[in-house]
């Protein structure tokens, strides 16, 4: 990590560097909320289930039936048991 550091002991943003790839992941990563994490975990759940049933010898189709039962109860999770409130609607 490049850059310079002020009196304080911080480091400043320097205009020429170019972002480094992990400080971005980093980023993104902090700026995730609840809702992307549970969306992130649907195509996860699928892709481990797809990629453990060769291994596993279990048929692909015996595979992504828990997959689809977990990816059911994110999204049930998500809109019924705790759907986003918006922060202005209780005001008056």
């Amino acid at each position: 990590m490049t850059g310079t550091i002020d009196s304080s002991g911080r480091r400043r943003h320097d205009p020429d560097r170019r972002p480094d790839p992990l400080e971005r992941l980093v980023t993104v990563l902090a700026s995730a909320d609840r809702y992307d994490l549970m969306l992130a975990v649907i195509p996860v759940v699928f892709g481990v289930a797809l990629a453990i049933a060769p291994v596993a010898g279990v048929a692909v189709e015996g595979a992504l039936v828990p997959a689809a039962v977990v990816a059911a109860a994110v999204v049930a999770d998500a809109c019924y048991l705790n759907p986003p409130i918006d922060p202005d609607e209780g005001a008056a």
